[in-house]
């Protein structure tokens, strides 16, 4: 999946799309402050598993995707760091175990 960052697995906060925000304090003599704040770009947070990120489901085509990637490890040209949801830097079998334990989850 190119151009995505690997999901956020996260345990103590709602699955769901958050927006990117900041804002920087002005510094002594700044004049020009409309620029202090910025708004851009999207987290997705997810449950482990839903790699495909079709969003709010561990389904078939996870466990497929994650299946059909057993075994690779960078710069294999399969490799996709999201199919590593364990993040040791493989895909193996803790990893195809992992979308197999959320199979079916809608969430």
């Amino acid at each position: 999946m190119p151009g995505l960052a690997r999901p956020c697995i996260a345990s103590n906060c709602t699955y769901g799309g958050y927006t990117i925000w900041a804002y920087a304090w002005p510094v002594p003599g700044e004049i020009l402050t409309s620029d202090n704040n910025r708004t851009d770009g999207e987290i997705l947070v997810l449950w482990p598993g839903d790699i495909r990120l079709d969003y709010r489901k561990i389904d078939v085509k996870d466990v497929a995707y994650v299946a059909k990637r057993f075994g690779v490890s960078p710069p294999a040209p399969l490799w996709d760091p999201n199919a590593d949801i364990n993040n040791d830097g493989k895909i193996d079998t803790k990893d195809v175990a992992m979308v197999a334990r959320y199979f079916g989850l809608v969430y």
